[in-house]
């Protein structure tokens, strides 16, 4: 069985290669993901299957080329924990640019399954990259909007 840091390590270049038909298959079923970061709120996703919903329909796939990993760090500050800080660069066919990101997650695998990840990825980069900027502004500019993120 895969220890925590390697189920970590695959699940960062699972996402580089774009390719993220398996990247479910590395989480519990009943696990809790957290993107604390993501805008224009906080998003949590149960469950394997709330992986897969999310890396079917709200990543675009083909919009990112030439994707590597860079800086990879690991920290395993527990028998199930690992912290992992990295970089993705690559190309982004929505801007026609160059991008990087810059990345940590906090997780816990139990039995080469993760069970609980806090994720904090840089989303305003991210949505850049898919050319979707202009909605995320527009979207964070509405009064209703901001009160639901301040008051959540």
């Amino acid at each position: 069985m895969a220890t925590p840091a390697e189920v970590v390590t695959k699940l960062i270049h699972e996402f580089a290669s774009t390719d993220f038909s398996r990247i479910p298959d590395l989480y519990a079923e009943e696990s809790v993901t957290e993107v604390r970061f993501y805008l224009p709120s906080p998003n949590q996703l149960e469950g394997s299957e709330g992986i897969r919903r999310a890396t079917t329909t709200q990543m675009d796939q083909t919009n990112l080329v030439n994707v590597e990993v860079h800086d990879l760090v690991i920290h395993e500050t527990g028998p199930t924990e690992v912290v992992a800080e990295w970089e993705y660069r690559g190309f982004s066919v929505a801007t026609g640019e160059a991008y990087s990101i810059y990345n940590a997650i906090v997780t816990n695998v139990v039995d080469g399954k993760i069970v609980s990840s806090r994720d904090y990825h840089n989303t305003v980069a991210l949505l850049r990259n898919a050319g979707r900027l202009p909605e995320l502004l527009e979207t964070l500019g509405k009064p209703a909007t901001w009160d639901e993120r301040v008051n959540q």
